[in-house]
């Protein structure tokens, strides 16, 4: 594993003492007046600088500078260039697709083999993180739209929340509504969450981070129905936990939690600030005055997000402010500065990119996989979709994707072009009997399952 650790807590106690600590003064903005928005952003703001500037004492802004996809990348041709076997053969996820995207455009003579899966629009990552954010959430309201219709499918034996023959999807869609206006007006005092948790008070943006955490996952949909029935009632401890809010507060360090979780303390892969460094340091530098200007202009941005996406919107949004204050070490994080202008800068790869995209895709819409593809040009790419919910094909697997991407992977043949591929499950609560997979593909289809129930393509959004 790499070292030194981007961990900015001596242990991960202290980091969630940190979270607890400034809990009152969290990003959350719903119904808030204007002077109040201002205040909290303030305190956001301050916030942010405290975890940088813990983040500079902990690690150095020497180490820091160098968290970034285009070190990753180099990183990545060294191990090609040490294991000695031709050009890289990479199958990357989500965050991958844009470590693979910026190592093709910096080392494009030595892709040998490039699925991308759970595509991200790679140059707003480097361009502009309001824009990444609002690319990224176009599709959240119609993967929340396919939870209500799966729901109303799956009839009540599969889905806790169809309570009723007469509930339809409006119907359940203004259920959750009135839940998270009940939590604006009245918290929710929550004592039992485990014996190493606190108390919590659940609000709205507890239930909307719930929310959007599970729609990343369909094999947990039947979980969030259950919690969200149960929130009806009265009790949010299933709501708590699927929003993150669940503390575990012994005093471990980072090394000790690894070796619990059976990697070993020489190779610590507990909580950490990595995901955060390397998207603050791919980023633009932002303005960092603190004037009315600049609350107005954050403000703003905050606005669009949300107006775009309810559920999405804030959690990008508060990421932009914990990168606000990154602007401080020094010298600057290196970026890739790339155009991404065929034939200018971005040359051709030596051999074709397969994208593989998910129909509704609730942080990765297949739109930027189709952008990717035209970036990248129709002789260099092809996109391959999933007609599935969640973030990366194997949330919802396909035999079909499987299939693709080994033809691919092991003879170079791609997909046609425009090929759609059905997940064996396409509801995502579960049925009573199998998925009914060809017998001369199961063992592929198992490994899918297994890549899905390790958490590829998963995001902790919880650490955000």
């Amino acid at each position: 594993m790499s070292t030194p650790r981007i961990s900015c807590h001596p242990t991960e106690f202290h980091r969630q003492l940190f979270a607890l600590s400034h809990e009152s003064g969290d990003l959350e903005f719903y119904g808030l007046p204007a002077d109040a928005a201002n205040r909290t952003l303030l305190v956001a703001s301050a916030r942010a600088r405290l975890l940088t500037d813990l983040c500079r004492d902990s690690v150095s802004d020497k180490v820091l500078r160098s968290v970034t996809t285009v070190n990753v990348a180099r990183d990545l041709e060294e191990m090609r260039q040490a294991i000695g076997e031709g050009g890289l053969r990479y199958w990357g996820f989500s965050y991958g697709t844009t470590l693979g995207a910026t190592y093709a455009a910096m080392f494009p003579a030595n892709v040998q083999r490039m699925v991308l899966d759970g595509v991200v629009y790679t140059p707003e990552q480097y361009n502009s993180s309001l824009e990444h954010g609002i690319s990224s959430g176009v599709s959240t309201r119609k993967v929340f739209d396919g939870f209500i219709s799966s729901c109303i499918e799956a009839g009540s034996q599969r889905c806790a929340l169809k309570n009723d023959t007469l509930v339809d999807a409006p119907g359940l869609t203004h259920r959750i509504a009135n839940l998270i206006e009940r939590l604006q007006s009245y918290p929710l005092p929550v004592t039992d969450l485990g014996p190493a948790s606190v108390p919590v008070i659940l609000r709205p943006a507890d239930f909307r981070l719930a929310i959007f955490a599970t729609l990343l996952r369909p094999i947990a949909w039947a979980g969030l129905a259950a919690a969200i029935a149960d929130l009806e009632r009265g009790d949010g401890r299933r709501i708590g936990a699927l929003s993150g809010r669940v503390w575990d507060l012994r005093n471990l360090t980072d090394a000790e939690q690894a070796e619990g979780a059976g990697w070993g303390a020489g190779r610590a892969m507990g909580a950490n600030e990595a995901g955060m460094a390397v998207s603050c340091g791919d980023a633009p530098t932002f303005p960092a005055p603190m004037d009315a200007a600049w609350i107005s202009m954050w403000l703003d941005w905050r606005e669009r997000l949300i107006t775009n996406d309810e559920f999405s919107g804030p959690i990008w949004f508060k990421k932009m402010v914990r990168c606000r204050h990154w602007g401080l070490i020094e010298p600057p994080p290196e970026r890739y500065e790339g155009q991404w202008k065929l034939g200018d800068d971005l040359q051709p790869p030596k051999n074709p990119i397969l994208f593989v995209s998910n129909t509704y895709d609730p942080v990765s819409p297949i739109s930027s996989g189709r952008r990717m593809v035209d970036l990248f040009g129709r002789d260099n790419a092809r996109l391959l979709e999933n007609n599935a919910y969640r973030h990366c094909s194997v949330s919802q697997p396909s035999a079909c994707i499987g299939s693709a991407i080994r033809e691919y992977m092991i003879n170079g043949v791609l997909p046609a072009e425009g090929t759609v591929c059905q997940p064996e499950q396409r509801n995502p609560f579960p049925p009573a009997d199998g998925h009914g997979v060809q017998q001369r593909d199961e063992s592929m289809f198992r490994a899918l399952e297994h890549l899905s129930k390790a958490g590829m393509g998963a995001i902790e959004f919880n650490q955000l």
